[in-house]
């Protein structure tokens, strides 16, 4: 039953409803398990304010060890993002 809602879920189907509420997509086109056109899409099915970043040589999880060379562009996109739009 789980597996079958999570093929039939589909987040470009609920994206907008964030709105106004920003929404950050962070994407590798290196990633095989999550297609780049899927995050497009999504980005394309959102209301402003977003943003996408597309990392070069970035894959789905070959990223999140704090050594690693693109960990650091992603943790810094966060905390701007997130200090754009939340207030202290």
């Amino acid at each position: 039953e789980s597996a079958a809602a999570l093929l039939e879920y589909s987040p470009q189907a609920v994206v907008a409803k964030l709105a106004p509420r920003p929404v950050l997509l962070i994407h590798g086109p290196e990633d095989r398990l999550v297609p780049l056109h899927e995050a497009e899409q999504l980005y394309a099915a959102a209301h402003e304010p977003k943003q996408l970043l597309v990392i070069p040589g970035m894959g789905h999880f070959n990223w999140v060890m704090p050594n690693h060379p693109i960990f650091q562009q992603v943790t810094s996109t966060i905390v701007g993002f997130l200090g754009q739009y939340l207030p202290i």
